[in-house]
């Protein structure tokens, strides 16, 4: 995955940078103050600014996280989820899936995934776990 961090020199973009170095995490730092008019028509107000993009995954959030940061770095070591594997409790179990991934396993059982995002939270990643517990599996 190619990530991207746009920072500032605030703490929590310090604290983002460790958090990304000792999680082993490859990125590319980027200045804000080089990016404020394409940050902003993004809608993003707080720094840092994580974007992670992959073949076939796309993540990001703002701020510091590092529940997020840690659930990136599986995602980045397992790879992420085939759309076909989203219909086998197993390998949904293990994985770490994306906000879309999770929305797509939802419907697939015929479940809302707003019912989903009401009881954990909307997030960019999510443990396949939570998402198995929560359809019954």
């Amino acid at each position: 995955m190619d990530v991207n961090l746009y920072t500032d020199a605030q703490i929590t973009s310090r604290l983002t940078l460790a958090a990304l170095d000792r999680h082993g995490i490859p990125f590319n730092r980027i200045s804000a103050s080089t990016q404020r008019e394409s940050l902003r028509a993004a809608g993003i107000g707080e720094l840092p600014a994580l974007y992670a993009k992959g073949p076939s995954a796309r993540v990001s959030w703002s701020g510091y996280r590092p529940d997020l940061i840690g659930l990136l770095a599986e995602l980045i070591m397992r790879g992420p989820l085939d759309s076909a594997d989203l219909n086998d409790p197993d390998k949904v179990a293990r994985a770490v899936l994306t906000r879309e991934q999770a929305v797509a396993c939802i419907r697939a059982h015929q479940f809302n995934p707003a019912d989903f995002f009401a009881s954990h939270g909307n997030s960019p990643l999510y443990r396949g776990s939570v998402v198995s517990h929560w359809l019954g599996y």
